[in-house]
């Protein structure tokens, strides 16, 4: 079982205890993203912002790494799905790069809350 698949079997249960943690959230996320699930990905995602919007800005000062935006740009990508065929792999990929204009959202979200006094 690859890791993708192993995060896939598990992630079930870390929602089921923790769905209202961020960084659950965001995990459920990445782990449908990485799996090509992106409508789920998406719904992760959308939980993540209204998270932000409803949470004090010192949650973000004391959890500065709690988004990474360069998983969201794919910055590791190539080393997913190395066992597709290539067409696959490109149809993936731009499936997954509709996902950045909201991930981006999300980090500015975050930048803009730290950054209040």
């Amino acid at each position: 079982s690859t890791t993708i698949q192993r995060a896939n079997e598990l992630l079930p249960r870390l929602l089921e205890l923790w769905s209202d943690s961020f960084v659950v959230m965001d995990t459920a996320a990445l782990v449908y993203r990485n799996s090509g699930k992106i409508q789920k990905a998406r719904e992760y995602l959308e939980k993540v912002l209204a998270f932000i919007e409803t949470t004090d800005q010192r949650w973000f000062t004391q959890n500065p790494g709690a988004f990474d935006l360069d998983a969201y740009l794919g910055k590791n990508d190539e080393l997913l799905n190395t066992d597709m065929p290539d067409m696959e792999r490109v149809k993936l990929s731009a499936a997954r790069d509709t996902l950045i204009p909201l991930a981006r959202e999300i980090h500015d979200r975050i930048t803009e809350k730290v950054s209040i006094n």
